[in-house]
């Protein structure tokens, strides 16, 4: 009779477990990329919630390719206030007008009152070389919007964004464009890519 209580209880114990338990320790951090399960401090995240990284500067990585690469860094100031980008005389902005895709009232809205890119745009000292450039977008009176990656001001290079489907049209040769990723509230991460054929430091990036 001792034997089958102690038998139940060590039972009782194993279930109380997760799967990813070594005896009757339970690890805090537990990333099962086959079954989609992440665990930091033995509570289950979600992905962007599980990876979090910050450094104080740029760095190296070996890439996918095995290649030592310089890892993902944003070359613009400010990425989260348009007021502070260069601001058309037929726009206006307002800072921390809604919720941003993380919930933090950091999303601002950008009022156009033309079409002729009458957005908000920033200039970037890059090298010749390749670069993408992404947005979250929300519609709220505009149905479209349009992302910019020019090269030392020429005004070819854009792409149309449907606020709605998030369908991409009028993409200008020598860029690409797509929709990386959409949330249930009306939220798009759209990007844009281009390679640069010379380094300078009046190339724009924008929306408009």
């Amino acid at each position: 009779m001792f034997g089958s209580v102690v038998n139940k209880l060590a039972a009782a114990v194993r279930r109380l477990l997760s799967p990813y338990a070594v005896g009757s320790f339970e690890p805090a951090l537990a990333y099962d990329f086959v079954n989609g399960t992440y665990r930091t401090n033995n509570t289950t995240q979600s992905p962007e919630a599980a990876f979090t990284h910050t450094r104080s500067g740029n760095a190296t990585m070996v890439d996918s390719d095995g290649l030592l690469k310089w890892g993902p860094h944003n070359l613009l100031t400010y990425s989260e206030d348009f007021s502070s980008w260069s601001v058309n005389v037929n726009a206006t902005v307002a800072s921390d007008a809604t919720s941003a895709p993380d919930g933090s009232l950091t999303a601002d809205k950008v009022t156009l009152t033309s079409d002729s890119f009458s957005g908000v745009r920033q200039t970037a000292d890059i090298e010749a070389e390749a670069y993408s450039y992404r947005v979250w977008v929300k519609a709220d009176t505009a149905t479209s919007i349009a992302l910019y990656v020019l090269q030392q001001g020429a005004a070819s290079w854009t792409a149309t964004i449907d606020l709605s489907t998030g369908v991409i049209t009028d993409v200008g040769a020598g860029i690409t464009a797509q929709l990386i990723e959409s949330t249930s509230d009306g939220w798009l991460l759209v990007e844009a890519s281009r390679t640069f054929t010379a380094a300078a430091n009046n190339h724009i990036f924008g929306v408009a």
